[in-house]
């Protein structure tokens, strides 16, 4: 072999965008109902994929896929409240209007966590370094 194609077969083959991931049906089981499917992929982010029952699903497992850890560890925070009744991950878009750039832009909430009295909570899960960015909290200010 010559000294390219020697370095051409110690390159990494080039990344092809793969499709998320699907859970198959699980007998007993409720299926994931998220507006977008979160198991992409990832060299960095920890995706997360389980089976949770609440008061909301009558007491039966329902698939919840989360974006990386941060959002779990709020989702087991929140399971550890007795008031909670339901979670719901994914959420459709929210529409707002950006006074700065002057349009209507979408937001993902995380989460959606519905307590016993009918309060429903959205949430917005960040790490910290992204928190101190000034497009996130441009973002939240709008």
């Amino acid at each position: 072999m010559s000294n390219y194609e020697d370095w051409l077969q110690d390159q990494a083959a080039p990344k092809k965008e793969q499709p998320a991931l699907v859970v198959a049906p699980i007998r007993g089981v409720l299926p994931y109902t998220g507006a977008r499917n979160p198991l992409t992929r990832s060299d960095t982010a920890k995706r997360v994929s389980v089976a949770i029952a609440t008061p909301m699903t009558g007491g039966i497992r329902q698939v919840y896929h989360f974006d990386g850890e941060s959002e779990y560890a709020v989702t087991l925070d929140a399971l550890r409240s007795p008031e909670l009744y339901g979670l719901e991950v994914q959420l459709a878009p929210v529409y707002y209007y950006c006074p700065r750039q002057k349009g209507v832009y979408p937001h993902h909430f995380d989460l959606r966590l519905t307590f016993r009295d009918g309060y429903r909570r959205a949430v917005f899960v960040r790490n910290a370094t992204s928190l101190a960015r000034r497009e996130t909290q441009d973002e939240i200010d709008d």
